[in-house]
């Protein structure tokens, strides 16, 4: 039996709507021997830059994305972490992954840090801070400060029947310029709309609520969903200025910082002037479009950062004529996308490509094996068949996705055929 003591005041809210996932693991964060990294894993583990928005700006809207990224994406932060998810028709492994989660759970109290985790006293990110094994109930925090109970049996099992729980176990020993170079990276997937969401996602959910300002019927822009979003959304984008100017990335820094106060300027309107009359719409819109131009010209800064850091992922492959041929790489160990091209899967995701039902048709598989340093060897190519979700990652190799249309496709199968080498 142990309880947690948490400030649950401890992080900068200005809006009241900061994303609860964000939130939780700030405070958690906050709360333990890791405070130093609290408010910078906002931006570092890439959930700054992150937007979702649905047509009719639904709220669930920020719960629509992959929950198996938290993982890595956190991990980027320099920390360790476990995490447990059970989704969408997977009551076969129901009890496995609640029994799991219980031990990560009590292990993580122990160690004095609260775990972040799903409904847990209302549909949103929450905290666990207790548990007792003599009554078999956790102690909880939910997003708007209550205070409650929730037994072992109920973990996964309330309003929304998913399962997900993050737990901080250590650091992971991560140099300030690789957590820096990587939460770029991360920024700059998600804002090209290059993770999975079946709504408007990065830079492309401005035009979203763009169109919203612009409809002559006001019943959208003014309900408490846009209220919701820019105070989310605002609220962000202060962590991603503050993270910037603390890792002496200046322009970046007054960029968002811009960003920021453009956000919030429109929060504060939507809640204070009339949205009936159209002078007061066009004041918000005016806002939106100087966000949208500012951050889409950080995207461009942030991009050439990587070529520049020589980070742009790529398979190189030297022909037998002693030709470099190169193959952007889309993504790398984030839930599958139609949107990715080449997709590439490691350890660092887990024993298969998928921890949860995602399609993979009209997509193809391609495994190989690390040689030597980073010399890797293609072992298998699967033609012919839709990818399973078992498709198991070697221990000591690569998983990628291609997709059949791919703009290169003929080209890129041609040169990964089994037996070839190649380097990432």
């Amino acid at each position: 039996m142990k309880k947690l003591n948490i400030d649950f005041s401890c992080i900068k809210d200005e809006t009241g709507y900061l994303f609860s996932f964000t939130k939780m693991l700030a405070i958690a964060l906050k709360n333990s021997v890791y405070s130093d990294l609290a408010e910078d894993v906002i931006a570092t583990s890439g959930f700054a830059f992150r937007m979702w928005v649905a047509s009719d700006l639904c709220p669930s809207s920020t719960s629509i994305w992959e929950f198996d990224g938290q993982k890595p994406w956190v991990e980027n932060s320099g920390l360790k972490c476990e995490y447990v998810g059970r989704y969408w028709n997977q009551d076969n492994i129901e009890e496995e992954r609640r029994l799991l989660a219980i031990k990560n759970i009590k292990a993580s109290i122990d160690n004095n840090i609260a775990a972040i985790c799903w409904d847990i006293g209302v549909p949103e990110w929450g905290l666990i801070i207790g548990y007792n094994d003599d009554r078999k109930i956790f102690n909880t925090i939910a997003v708007n400060g209550i205070e409650s109970e929730i037994g072992y049996d109920q973990l996964g099992k309330r309003e929304i029947s998913i399962l997900s729980v993050l737990t901080i176990v250590s650091l992971n020993n991560k140099s300030k310029i690789s957590v820096l170079d990587s939460t770029i990276k991360l920024a700059v997937n998600h804002l090209k709309s290059k993770e999975w969401c079946s709504n408007s996602k990065g830079l492309e959910a401005y035009s979203t609520l763009v169109k919203t300002f612009e409809m002559e019927d006001t019943s959208l822009c003014s309900s408490w969903q846009m209220e919701y979003l820019l105070g989310t959304y605002g609220s962000l984008k202060y962590y991603a200025y503050k993270y910037f100017e603390k890792s002496k990335q200046l322009k970046l820094a007054k960029m968002y910082k811009n960003v920021y106060n453009f956000w919030i300027e429109c929060f504060n309107l939507k809640k204070s002037i009339d949205l009936s009359i159209k002078e007061n719409k066009d004041k918000i819109l005016s806002l939106l479009n100087k966000a949208y131009e500012e951050e889409a010209k950080a995207l461009n800064i942030m991009e050439e950062y990587l070529k520049k850091r020589n980070l742009n992922n790529s398979i190189k492959i030297t022909t037998k004529e002693g030709k470099l041929i190169e193959f952007e790489i889309d993504a790398i160990d984030v839930g599958f996308s139609p949107n990715f091209n080449l997709a590439m899967y490691t350890n660092n995701y887990g024993l298969t490509i998928a921890n949860r039902d995602w399609s993979f048709m009209y997509s193809h598989t391609i495994i190989a094996i690390n040689e030597k340093d980073n010399l890797y060897k293609v072992i298998s190519v699967n033609i012919d068949k839709i990818p399973k979700n078992n498709t198991v990652i070697p221990n000591n190799g690569i998983v990628f996705i291609v997709v059949n249309n791919h703009p290169r496709y003929n080209e890129l199968m041609s040169c990964l055929k089994v037996g070839e080498l190649f380097t990432i």
